[in-house]
């Protein structure tokens, strides 16, 4: 299965803070994936998007998503920007430099549906994070489910209090 449903559906239900409760979904690769995901980002204070990078190593934390359709490859969102960053990088620093060699930033999100979801839910909130984690032969899932958490936790710290 895939390593970043089963962190998402691990970490359903979990309070990281008093006032939070954490809402893990897994969805298709595929355009109804990406209207489901939209719709659940609707009613969050921040979402937190997981994806697979099969050949990656390292877990990356997406800084922007670019308008890109996964299949046609035109814009995704015809009068919509380039790109579009979010707001949350900064606020993880500490979570890469406290994992260094094993969590960096990357500026290319692909140019399939991670992508593509990632800029759509960017377009609806900026509080929005996508992060590619490694296949579990490359780094056990355990490691990228403690990191994902560790996220969180920080974002539940700043965003919600």
């Amino acid at each position: 299965s895939n390593p970043s449903e089963t962190i998402a559906r691990s970490l359903d239900g979990e309070q990281p803070y008093p006032s939070l409760h954490v809402k893990g979904i897994a969805i298709p690769v595929n355009k109804d994936g990406v209207d489901m995901a939209c719709d659940a980002h609707k009613q969050c204070i921040f979402t937190v998007a997981i994806g697979l990078a099969a050949s990656s190593k390292r877990i990356k934390i997406e800084r922007r998503g670019r308008n890109i359709d996964a299949i046609t490859k035109a814009k995704a969102v015809h009068q919509g920007p380039e790109s579009i960053e979010s707001a949350l990088c900064e606020a993880v620093l500490s979570i890469v430099s406290t994992n260094e060699g094993l969590v960096e930033y990357s500026d290319d999100a692909g140019d399939y549906y991670c992508n593509e979801l990632y800029y759509r839910l960017l377009r609806q909130s900026r509080s929005t994070l996508f992060i590619h984690i490694p296949d579990e032969n490359q780094l056990p899932i355990d490691e990228s489910k403690r990191v994902i958490g560790e996220i969180i936790e920080l974002l539940a710290a700043k965003l919600v209090c």
